[in-house]
Parts: structure tokens; sequence; C-alpha cells
């Protein structure tokens, strides 16, 4: 059960069996949850303190272990800006030479497709469209006697 928890039973406690209004059981409750709260901090305050005089040595707590992580993550920040800026740089200086094809990629308004389609000329788009596709020449009687290699059929 947690100190709020507590806090609010306590209240209730009051207002119910003790017979003190809400608002004063409230403001009861709340101060003395702030009173433990604060003996609690100084305890332990006091208490890390006097292990740490007779030699003691605390670990790293999650909190510290996630600061040395973000640490960690910040300095590759900056080395990735620092690589990103060498690769802009190198992309400026050099650039790629291509021999360009006299009519490729400009757009002739059909005019190119008309003049091929008037001598015959057919397009071939991409071989895997306009080949024929070869079809084995098993029977579906064949394919039915076959093994069945996930082994659904029970014969």
């Amino acid at each position: 059960m947690t100190l709020g928890y507590s806090a609010i039973r306590f209240t209730l406690n009051l207002y119910q069996y003790h017979k003190i209004p809400l608002t004063q059981a409230y403001a009861r409750a709340i101060a003395q949850f702030r009173s433990l709260r604060s003996e609690h901090h100084i305890a332990t305050t006091s208490a890390v303190i006097e292990a740490e005089a007779i030699g003691a040595v605390f670990t790293p707590g999650e909190i510290e272990h996630a600061f040395e992580k973000e640490k960690k993550g910040l300095v590759t920040w900056e080395r990735r800006a620092e690589l990103d800026e060498g690769a802009i740089a190198a992309r400026k200086r050099w650039k790629a030479i291509v021999a360009r094809q006299v009519g490729v990629g400009q757009w002739t308004k059909g005019e190119e497709y008309v003049r091929l389609w008037k001598e015959g000329v057919r397009p071939t788009y991409s071989p895997a469209l306009t080949e024929p596709v070869i079809v084995d020449s098993l029977s579906a009687e064949h394919i039915a006697e076959s093994a069945d290699f996930m082994q659904t059929m029970r014969r």
C-alpha cells in the first residue's frame, strides 16, 4: 500500500470515526503525509552520509545509468552531423557523367510512336510480357497421382 493511499484512508478515518469535518480531516492528513515524507527523506539522506563516511561506495542507480546512456547517444549525434556534412560536400564535388542519347527521354507528343507503328515496328516493352508462356505437359490426372509434399491427402 502506498503512502498516498494511506493518507486518503487516514482522511476518511478522521471523517467517519472521529467526526472531524472533511476539509479539516484532509488538511490534517496532508500535513501528516508531508511530515512523514520529510522525515523519511531526512533519515535516508543521513543514512547515506553516514554510510559514505565509513567507506561505503554506492553503485550508480538507474537514473545515473540513463544519463550516461543519453550522453553517449548525444556524442553519436555529433559524429553523425560531421559525417553528414562530409557526405554533402562529397556529393557537391562529384557528378555523374552520362552519355546522353539523342531522342531518348524527350517527349515527342507520340509522333515517334506513330512513325514506328506506320513502319510496322512492334514495341517490345518487356520480354516477360511478350514471350509465350511454356506450359508443362503434365495432365491433371498425373498431378493428382503425384506425391503430396505437405502430406495433406490420405489414401
